[in-house]
């Protein structure tokens, strides 16, 4: 009648299209096709779990007393559906809340390294406050001659005496915080490494 291979190859197509079928049925019980009648019996042997937050299967259970006790109430189909669709219904609403958040988190995510580097200079900031930071420079030193109003070389020189540091490190370290700020931060690290 029928070869070995036409009857292997039914027998694999009827049992996907039965494998088909109750995915089908799982996904319109997951969207509320079917009537509470089925939601009851689909969730009759199973119990919620608070630490599980979610339906467990009665032979998953370890036997707890406690959970038990701490499983739902017996509901009728109605009731058990109602608050499905609530619990879905906030889920939706909290959903849609996060989802105003997701630019910033992938400009988070996206500039991690960065805000990682403003967080940790912000912390060295307050464990050094007042303290002026000090750099070691590699390479020969070299005399530049800067101008700058009266004033503000009267503000560095006072400075100087007054936290017992020299100029050349005052405008090192001012130069190098400077340089970092304005995009030359890799290249300043570079150097200082």
């Amino acid at each position: 009648m029928f070869s070995e291979t036409v009857i292997y190859s039914i027998v694999d197509s009827s049992y996907f299209f039965l494998q088909s079928l109750l995915f089908l049925q799982e996904i319109a019980v997951a969207f509320f096709v079917f009537s509470n009648k089925i939601y009851a019996k689909w969730l009759q042997n199973y119990i919620w779990s608070t630490d599980e937050r979610n339906y467990i299967h009665q032979s998953e259970m370890k036997g707890d007393e406690e959970e038990s006790k701490k499983a739902a109430p017996d509901t009728n189909g109605k009731e058990l559906a109602a608050e499905i669709r609530k619990q879905v219904e906030r889920q939706v609403n909290v959903a849609e809340k996060l989802a105003k958040f997701t630019p910033v988190m992938e400009f988070i995510e996206k500039n991690m390294d960065s805000l990682q580097e403003l967080l940790a200079a912000t912390e060295d900031e307050k464990d050094s406050e007042g303290e002026i930071p000090h750099f070691a420079v590699p390479g020969t030193t070299k005399t530049k001659s800067v101008y700058m109003a009266d004033r503000l070389a009267e503000l560095v020189t006072e400075f100087s005496k007054v936290r017992n540091v020299t100029q050349r490190d005052i405008f090192e370290a001012a130069v190098i915080e400077y340089l970092r700020k304005y995009g030359y931060r890799d290249a300043v690290d570079s150097l200082l490494r």
